[in-house]
């Protein structure tokens, strides 16, 4: 996988994992998330950089490609959309 390019001040920037859309840092939360744009199944997911550094972190802990990680992710996405679960917290 390509290194990833971080997008900064994307007011409409949310990300498709833990649907934040403002930076968790107190000192910065008044700022968008950074995001960046991962490819799977030739559809394009917005993730958050805590997002990313997490399934980073994850494929060097389990040695597993980060491309598994995120196919893991959108998949599990999906079974809770469909189970008729709330994809992000009001």
């Amino acid at each position: 996988m390509k290194k990833p390019v971080f997008i900064y001040n994307n007011p409409n920037a949310e990300c498709a994992f833990c649907c934040r859309t403002h930076n968790p840092h107190p000192d910065y939360s008044h700022e968008p998330i950074v995001t960046t744009r991962m490819t799977f199944d030739d559809k394009e997911h917005e993730v958050c950089i805590n997002c990313h550094c997490d399934m980073i972190e994850t494929s060097e802990r389990t040695n597993r490609e980060l491309t598994l990680i995120l196919r893991e992710r959108v998949n599990l996405s999906r079974l809770l959309n469909k189970a008729g679960l709330p994809k992000c917290r009001p």
